[in-house]
């Protein structure tokens, strides 16, 4: 069954919400992002998929490649992430 979703539930979905993020070793980050991207984010870690450690590691990875900022490298990873899970 398709369920809808409500003109208000989705303008819900893209408002911004700001979390700080920390690591095992104690390094912190805030990020801002829309409600659908922490929505995909917490199911990736709930779903043992990664771990925020293992988030870390790609997203320095990335900053390095991409010659990007944390915040931009983060999103871009757990986008990638779940784009390769479905």
């Amino acid at each position: 069954m398709i369920d809808f979703m409500t003109e208000r539930e989705i303008e819900d979905l893209l408002l911004s919400e700001r979390r700080e993020l920390v690591s095992t070793d104690g390094d912190r980050q805030i990020i801002t992002a829309d409600r659908l991207f922490w929505l995909r984010f917490d199911l990736l870690l709930q779903a043992f998929i990664t771990t925020l450690d293992d988030l870390y590691r790609y997203t320095y990875m990335d900053m390095s490649a991409q010659n990007t900022s944390f915040a931009d490298s983060f999103k871009a990873v757990v986008i990638y992430i779940d784009n390769r899970v479905k």
